[in-house]
């Protein structure tokens, strides 16, 4: 990655975490104000990290992900809540450390809670924006981010909640791939910044599938989702969660070039994280994810809990693919 690419990456992670320094005293002022922080560490195990829809291409991987919050919680009056939280976060890979990555977000909720007593509901509405950068440069973005949902605990044991959430994404580059991406010598003669062995970014005739050039702004991405969560507690100190999540929008999909997914693909970038001849490519579709979880506290301000997830995606021409994570979490709040 070019020096000034870092500066700017740098600069902009920075003006994240120094706006979420100033904003937070600067905030409307009110009787009940509380600062918080807390730490996250999980490691995990992806067995579909690419989200590759072919057995052949399929790469799993373990890593771990670490954050760091820092926020404040006001009280505005009697059930509502002004919350600002900033966020640095990281991720690491065993194997593809291209995909090791770097954040920092900055998020504001609101949230109303309608009534008085343990059962009323409570409905929030927050939005964020954010930096992401990753040892695979291209993948580099900023991101902006909103969501609307309703708590309500029915009864002692169990809380529900209902959310709808989207976020849009803007990668930094936009490298271009010809829709027949084969790992031929293609003659074109441009000195573009496309990182395939190729000389140039001009679609020559390679040995992949044919067809018109398609755009390379992969990591270009807007997705919706709508969920629901359910806490089940088990005993004061272990609680269950189960959540279902429906997501619609674009994916990106790592492979080696079909005809299928080339004629799928809005758009195409080559993507060397997981070895030589492979492509990123931007998919519409439709995903289901349920979660399961169990959960304990770890003393007065900490929990410890194990998760797993299993997505099923499908796009058109066929293309379908699942993948499962499970995560090992430690969260301390201070």
């Amino acid at each position: 990655m070019p020096r000034t690419k870092h500066l700017g990456t740098v600069s902009g992670i920075t003006c994240i975490l120094v706006a979420t320094i100033v904003a937070i005293p600067l905030t409307p002022s009110a009787a009940h104000a509380s600062l918080f922080q807390s730490v996250q560490a999980t490691v995990f195990h992806d067995d579909n990290l690419g989200r590759s829809a072919f057995d052949g291409d399929i790469e799993s991987d373990t890593g771990l992900f670490a954050a760091y919050r820092l926020g404040n919680a006001w009280e505005l009056e009697q059930g509502r809540r002004l919350v600002l939280v900033g966020s640095l976060s990281g991720d690491l890979h065993d194997e593809f450390d291209g995909m090791d990555r770097v954040g920092a977000a900055l998020d504001i909720t609101f949230r109303n809670r309608l009534g008085l007593g343990p059962t009323a509901p409570t409905i929030r509405a927050g939005a964020g924006v954010g930096r992401d950068v990753f040892d695979n440069g291209v993948r580099d973005a900023w991101f902006g981010r909103a969501e609307f949902g309703v708590t309500k605990r029915t009864s002692d044991r169990l809380e529900l909640d209902f959310f709808l959430g989207y976020e849009s994404r803007r990668a930094d580059d936009a490298l271009i791939a010809s829709s027949g991406p084969g790992p031929g010598p293609g003659p074109g003669p441009g000195p573009g910044p496309g990182p395939g062995p190729g000389p140039g970014p001009g679609p020559g005739p390679g040995p992949g599938p044919g067809g018109d050039a398609k755009p390379g702004d992969t990591f270009d991405t807007d997705l919706a989702r709508l969920g629901v969560s359910a806490e089940v507690t088990i005993t004061p100190s272990v609680w269950l969660d189960l959540s279902y999540t429906f997501f619609s929008g674009d994916v990106v999909s790592n492979s080696t070039a079909t005809d299928e997914i080339v004629d799928a693909a809005d758009a195409i970038t080559d993507d060397t994280v997981f070895g030589a001849n492979r492509f990123a490519y931007r998919l519409d579709a439709d995903a289901h994810r349920l979660g399961f979880g169990l959960g304990t506290a770890l003393g007065a301000t900490g929990s410890l809990s194990l998760d797993y997830e299993y997505e099923d995606t499908s796009a058109d021409n066929g293309i379908d693919y699942d993948k499962s994570i499970v995560r090992l979490t430690a969260v301390f709040s201070f």
